[in-house]
C-alpha cells in the first residue's frame, strides 16, 4: 500500500507543480504583452513627453 501511497503523492505533486508552471508561463506571456504595448504606443505617439512644474520638476505624463 505504500507503493500506492506514494504514487498519489507524486501525482498531487505533479499537479501542483504544473498549476505553477501555467502560473509562471502566464506571468511570462502578460509581461511580454506589456512590452508589445508599450512599444506599439511610441512608435504611434512618440516617445514620452516630459513636463516641469514650476517648482522645476520633471515627470513623464
Amino acid at each position: 500500500m505504500e507503493t500506492k501511497d506514494d504514487i498519489a503523492n507524486v501525482q498531487t505533486d505533479i499537479a501542483c507543480m504544473q498549476e505553477q508552471v501555467n502560473s509562471i508561463e502566464a506571468e511570462l506571456k502578460l509581461g511580454r504583452y506589456e512590452t508589445r504595448l508599450g512599444n506599439l504606443e511610441q512608435k504611434v505617439f512618440g516617445a514620452p513627453r516630459r513636463w516641469s512644474s514650476p517648482r522645476g520638476q520633471t515627470a513623464a505624463l
